[in-house]
């Protein structure tokens, strides 16, 4: 039986700083004041031939295939789960940081005041 793959996507271009998806997943899921499971990263402005641009890029968990975040956790507190999604589970996560410092695109966030590690989970 295959199990169903899940992965966020966004449109870059046409993303423009709006933050929205940061505020639409703080309300969702009630997440306290700090870093976010989703941000967006401001990139410019730069010279181009018409001038100045300036882009924005959504960044969240990118739920790897043989995701780095997974095997940096001495707590084992990331895994994933049968459809690919990759999990913190909060009573594992001692705060370490190592994923962080393994992700390519720093997808996992520290929030200091739970003192652990959020991720986005496509909830």
């Amino acid at each position: 039986m295959r199990v169903a793959k899940y992965k966020l996507q966004a449109d870059v271009k046409k993303c423009i700083g709006c933050h929205s998806c940061e505020i639409a997943c703080k309300q969702e899921f009630n997440l306290p004041v700090g870093p976010m499971p989703i941000r967006v990263v401001k990139i410019g402005p730069r010279k181009t031939d018409g001038g100045l641009r300036t882009d924005y890029v959504p960044v969240f968990c990118k739920h790897c295939e043989d995701a780095p975040c997974i095997k940096a956790c001495p707590e084992h507190a990331l895994y994933k789960r049968p459809d690919g999604i990759v999990m913190v589970n909060k009573e594992k996560c001692i705060g370490c940081q190592l994923c962080i410092d393994a992700c390519p695109i720093n997808a996992p966030q520290f929030n200091p005041e739970l003192g652990k590690i959020e991720l986005c989970n496509l909830y």
